[in-house]
């Protein structure tokens, strides 16, 4: 029991890593909606779900995009800016919190995971982090199914992966999203599995 446990301890935090960077990507990037400008060329505008960039494209429509990674646009200032935030719709607005909510508490996993790893002596440190993986879990799939419910319409299952942004309005910062919590299910589940054989 405690050479599996010891085995999949590591396995548990690299898959909650593989999950938190794939929220923080799914974050911070502008891939939440993509479309086409008003002209009817094809040229693609992006924009995030905290960030306020459009890509590299600019539009009249959208003149006041700009690259997420400025300082005036950096994503925190934006989240800072109760302006900004209140602009956007209810529902974004708990999409934006749900994903913050889980990107800190997988924050809070890997490192409480990494320190159980050693604390020998304290097999009982691991035991709470199942219910954390959970949570994060569960945060991360509220946020994609409100985003998704109020996107249905533009949401199809590319057949390759080059056809992400051509079947669909819904970019690939959602998709991010959606294997974020697939990976932090599968979290979940190791760290009840790891539990159950020892949690040392």
């Amino acid at each position: 029991m405690v050479v599996g446990s010891l085995l999949l301890k590591p396995l548990f935090i690299f898959t909650v890593c593989v999950g938190t960077l794939l929220t923080a990507v799914a974050m911070f990037t502008p891939g939440w909606r993509q479309f086409y400008n008003s002209k009817g060329d094809l040229t693609q505008i992006s924009v995030g779900i905290i960030t306020d960039s459009c890509g590299s494209e600019q539009s009249g429509n959208l003149a006041s995009c700009g690259d997420w990674f400025s300082v005036s646009d950096c994503a925190w200032v934006w989240v800072v800016s109760s302006f900004e935030f209140q602009s956007q719709p209810g529902w974004e607005k708990a999409v934006i919190v749900l994903l913050m909510l889980a990107l800190a508490t997988e924050l809070i996993i890997v490192v409480w995971a990494v320190l159980s790893c050693f604390a020998f002596c304290l097999p009982s440190l691991f035991y709470p982090l199942p219910f954390l993986t959970g949570a994060a879990a569960t945060f991360l799939v509220v946020a994609v199914s409100i985003y998704g419910a109020n996107n249905g319409h533009q949401i199809s299952v590319p057949a390759s992966a080059g056809q992400f942004n051509t079947q669909s309005n819904v970019g690939y910062s959602f998709w991010m999203g959606v294997a974020a919590s697939v990976a932090m299910i599968l979290a979940t589940f190791l760290g009840c599995v790891t539990a159950a054989v020892g949690g040392i």
